[in-house]
């Protein structure tokens, strides 16, 4: 049970699901995006989005680390900034 209310296994999977599709549109934007500005604003609004999913307990820390390291690679370059 995470703060009172009992996670099921569909649940698990719904916030995996939906976590997947929220890296499918940063990525697609980070690629899209024109400016490095703009590129690393929608790097770092879906890190922010795994720290909330972590903070409302919908993942563990070891799989909101599993994510960030997963999502590494389309950080842009800061030396392009």
């Amino acid at each position: 049970m995470k703060r009172g209310i009992e996670m099921s296994k569909d649940m698990d999977l719904d916030v995996e699901k939906r976590l997947a599709s929220m890296k499918e549109e940063a990525v697609r934007e980070i690629e899209r995006a024109k400016s490095p500005e703009a590129k690393l604003a929608w790097y770092w609004s879906h890190i922010g989005a795994l720290d909330l999913a972590r903070q409302l307990d919908f993942i563990t820390e070891a799989r909101r680390q599993e994510h960030c390291d997963e999502f590494k690679q389309y950080k842009p370059d800061p030396s392009t900034l």
